[in-house]
């Protein structure tokens, strides 16, 4: 069953029903002046929002059967619900809705509702709203999608995955925005981007397993159209979705399981080569369709272009078949036949075997492109592979480096050098290296907010592959925890220290709530005056004692849970038994 939201001629807007097996829609009314209808679950229970009058503020409702539930968030001066869910395994179990409320002051949070109200907000954010739920996956609690907005002179405005009180960030890599609006019980999410100039598409990004940021994006345009947006997943692969020549003039769409055929990378650069030197490198295939039964299979790959004669392939995957997630590889190898810059496109072709058609997107064009030299070849190495910048107060800044080496036997090119994410680089390298010379990349991680900051360090050069890269972490948090490190002195084997103070202060604007907290070692928590909210520009105090089990120097860890970004935070705790 497919749900949402339809205008008249008149100007009305009422809600709708079409069911798929039938292909006949139906209509969703009640005592209102406008209604709409954005989440349906499997038990065919709808939510949305409504206006009993034109100036009424708008009201949340879920309906279920004949039983219409008005949703107000206390306090609020709307609500509005966007998706619904309930736990597979416990259909008689509370239905999950969520979505955003605004305050009095016209700040949006994120709302949820369970039988009674909660909130969830993005740490530091100005404003969040929940988009799409699905409960529960085997997991026992819920799997939330949501957007967020930063505030204003803020880089970390984007979407989110919500997930056993941790946030994940979601970013279709590339893109200016990123919108997420629903997940499926796959946790598949999808929603819209927007690219950098202002053209809004759909994606789908499949979730490939352990850690909730493992995924593959992938976009989906409607033909022909001037933008396009996904707002629903079925656990089959099925996604209904908006498209038009603009964001207020839509039409809606249903696109039914397909095979996908997905290319990795999407370009490839040789760099520079002596003639009679050879380079291989591979692209991987994978099937990412959203059609469990349909296959990739029928798989050719030729070159093409200007120097087509440079470029030679060796095609691993003739002859197999790809079902969902499964993958194969292509090589292709640079053997220049003159100086200069050489290009050409690697053609690679699939066919889906439920129903004899091209896939999808087929075929997939991958540039390729090296340098003929008559000089050395160049090499280069960028260490470390990873920065981590730890935890950070927001306000306050951490600076690593990288070094880049050109560890070949020619002049290394240097082309732009990339940086992606919440950090700032200076260098000292220019636009060429000589061969065994090195220079430095210093990198600054500065949060305005909390939240956890990924990053790509990437140096675009002429070598085989054309870059390398240094992954970064980093989160930065409101919550100030001193004194860190925590130490204790001398103790007696089985005595009790004099109680020692860890002072937590929430540094940001909104109130901080906290938990858990946790203790490791021979350390115990005493007491102390922390509750289990702390207001804004507000401080508590944890009590903390050191018990020594034996002799020696001991260590152990006190740990902090809140929304306050970086969680959970750390105070390295020590002290000498006697």
């Amino acid at each position: 069953m497919v749900v949402g939201t339809y205008s008249d001629s008149d100007g009305n807007t009422g809600g709708f029903t079409y069911s798929i097996n039938t292909s006949t829609f139906g209509t969703v009314t009640f005592d209102a002046e406008s209604i709409y209808v954005n989440g349906i679950d499997n038990l065919n229970g709808l939510t949305g929002y409504f206006q009993s009058t034109a100036t009424a503020p708008r009201e949340g409702y879920f309906y279920s059967g004949r039983l219409n539930t008005v949703l107000k968030f206390p306090g609020a001066s709307e609500t509005l619900p966007y998706a619904v869910s309930f736990d597979p395994e416990d259909p008689a179990a509370l239905t999950t809705v969520v979505g955003t409320y605004s305050d009095k002051t016209g700040g949006f949070h994120g709302l949820g509702y369970e039988g009674e109200f909660f909130t969830i907000d993005y740490p530091g954010a100005v404003s969040t709203e929940l988009t799409g739920i699905y409960c529960c996956s085997g997991s026992g609690y819920d799997f939330i999608v949501g957007n967020f907005d930063g505030g204003s002179g803020s880089a970390t405005s984007g979407s989110f995955l919500y997930a056993s009180q941790t946030f994940t960030l979601l970013a279709v890599p590339g893109a200016a925005q990123t919108l997420a609006n629903g997940i499926s019980e796959n946790l598949d999410i999808v929603g819209g981007y927007m690219d950098s100039s202002g053209t809004v598409h759909g994606f789908v990004s499949f979730y490939k397993g352990g850690s909730y940021g493992n995924r593959n994006y992938v976009t989906v345009d409607y033909p022909g159209a001037a933008q396009t947006f996904i707002g629903s997943v079925s656990s089959n692969g099925t996604l209904v979705g908006s498209y038009g020549p603009n964001a207020t003039e839509t039409s809606a769409f249903i696109a039914f399981p397909n095979a996908f055929g997905q290319v990795e990378p999407t370009s490839l650069y040789f760099g520079g080569h002596t003639i009679g030197s050879k380079t291989q490198l591979a692209v991987t295939l994978t099937n990412t369709g959203t059609a469990k039964g349909a296959a990739l299979d029928k798989i050719t790959a030729k070159v093409e272009g200007t120097d087509p004669n440079d470029f030679t392939v060796e095609n691993h995957c003739a002859g197999s078949t790809l079902e969902q997630g499964q993958s194969c590889t292509i090589d292709v190898t640079f053997d220049p036949l003159a100086t200069g810059s050489r290009s050409a496109s690697l053609v690679v072709g699939e066919v889906n075997n439920s129903t004899g058609d091209p896939a999808v997107n087929s075929p997939q064009v991958i540039p390729l492109a090296g340098v003929g030299s008559d000089d050395g070849t160049p090499g280069a190495q960028l260490a470390p592979a990873s920065l981590n910048f730890g935890t950070l107060l927001v306000g306050t800044s951490v600076t690593k480096s990288a070094t880049l080496t050109n560890t070949g036997t020619g002049t290394l090119l240097i082309k732009p050098i990339g940086l992606a994410g919440n950090y700032s680089q200076s260098n000292n390298c220019g636009t060429s290296l000589a061969a065994g010379k090195s220079c430095t990349i210093s990198l600054k991680l500065a949060p305005k907010s909390a939240g956890t900051f990924g990053g790509l360090l990437s140096v675009y050069d002429d070598v085989s592959g054309g870059r390398q890269v240094v992954s970064l972490t980093g989160a930065g948090t409101v919550v100030s925890l001193t004194p860190n490190p925590l130490g204790f002195g001398s103790t007696p084997v089985g005595g009790t220290s004099a109680p020692e103070n860890i002072t937590v202060e929430n540094t940001g604007k909104v109130s901080l709530t906290i938990s858990g907290d946790g203790i490791t070692g021979d350390f115990h928590i005493a007491g102390g005056t922390c509750g289990k909210t702390l207001l804004a520009s507000a401080s508590c105090t944890y009590s903390i004692e050191f018990k020594p089990s034996q002799q020696g120097t001991r260590s152990g860890t006190f740990s902090l849970k809140d929304n306050g970004g970086g969680s959970p935070q750390n105070v390295t705790l020590t002290g000498t038994g006697t």
